[in-house]
């Protein structure tokens, strides 16, 4: 469940709530004016192949966006099994939570972000007792067209605040299981030691229920037979990448060493890559660097 660790929070009036995020009340309601227009359109390519489109707002609003969240945060607790966009916890911590079980369940909701409206948001807020007209301010400044721009750095937490009542449903569903469950963002996992197929049907009719559709075409349940893969990494035994990140960073690497163009862009991504690998084996980032060493900016391990 939820927390509110402030005890002021139920008297967050809209002027209290510019006082502590350091602003003119005027100038916040003036940031509402137009908030769509104040945002660029970028696109990232994806590790599959595709784009991803981000909206990043202008820096202003960028700015008390992150300040938002910043005082949220601290405002709220969220549950131990809500694990994207928490200080301290990572995807990793959202795949440990699943390692070595002998079922693997993951899902992942379609345009998670862009499926996110003040519908969700606010209720959530109200309960923990925020008043009104700083919901209506804080939908006002953090929404777009309706939904969460994804290149916000209030999307998140907000996100994560509208996915309360949901995850609390399928942690309950998990529970009678004696299954484990967490959800990293848009990745939701569950997993247990015994064969629970049967409830992929309920948990994707929740989802649907809430506006939330999954992605069917990465739904993955899985037995320890098989790679069992959690925010790409295997969960089987130990924690590790997976068998396609690392051919796609020797692939990489040999294209370094073939002076493959634009070299600097391919050398931080390399870089980054090989750092990852490096946190869950070691002796393996470090064959790879003496192999290719020569094609590497620096031949340090990291």
């Amino acid at each position: 469940m939820w927390r509110v660790l402030n005890d002021d929070f139920a008297h967050w009036s809209p002027r209290r709530l510019a006082e502590l995020l350091g602003r003119d009340l005027d100038r916040l309601v003036q940031l509402t004016e137009g908030t769509a227009g104040r945002y660029r359109a970028i696109r990232l390519p994806k590790r599959g192949g595709g784009h991803r489109e981000l909206a990043v707002p202008e820096p202003e609003l960028k700015a008390l966006q992150h300040d938002l969240m910043v005082l949220l945060d601290r405002a709220l607790e969220a549950p131990p099994w809500v694990l994207g966009g928490r200080r301290g916890r990572s995807f990793v911590d959202h795949a440990a939570r699943h390692q070595g079980r002998s079922w693997l369940l993951t899902v992942d909701v379609a345009d998670f972000f862009g499926r996110i409206g003040p519908a969700l948001v606010a209720p959530v807020l109200r309960e923990f007792g925020l008043p009104e007209a700083s919901i209506t301010l804080i939908v006002a400044l953090a929404f777009r067209h309706g939904a969460l721009p994804q290149g916000a750095p209030s999307s998140p937490l907000l996100a994560n605040l509208a996915m309360a009542p949901i995850d609390l449903r399928l942690r309950r569903l998990a529970r009678r299981r004696g299954l484990a469950f967490s959800r990293y963002f848009d990745d939701l996992a569950f997993s247990g030691d015994r064969d629970f197929g049967e409830l992929r049907g309920p948990i994707a009719a929740l989802l649907r229920q809430a506006g939330l559709p999954l992605a069917e075409h990465k739904t993955r349940y899985t037995g320890r037979d098989r790679p069992q893969v959690v925010t790409g990494l295997v969960v089987n035994d130990r924690l590790r990448p997976t068998r396609s990140f690392r051919g796609e960073l020797e692939e990489e690497l040999r294209l370094l060493q073939g002076g493959a163009l634009p070299r600097p862009r391919l050398e931080a991504r390399v870089e980054g890559r090989l750092h990852h690998l490096a946190r869950f084996d070691r002796r393996e980032a470090d064959r790879l660097r003496r192999r290719y060493g020569r094609a590497l900016p620096s031949s340090s391990s990291s």
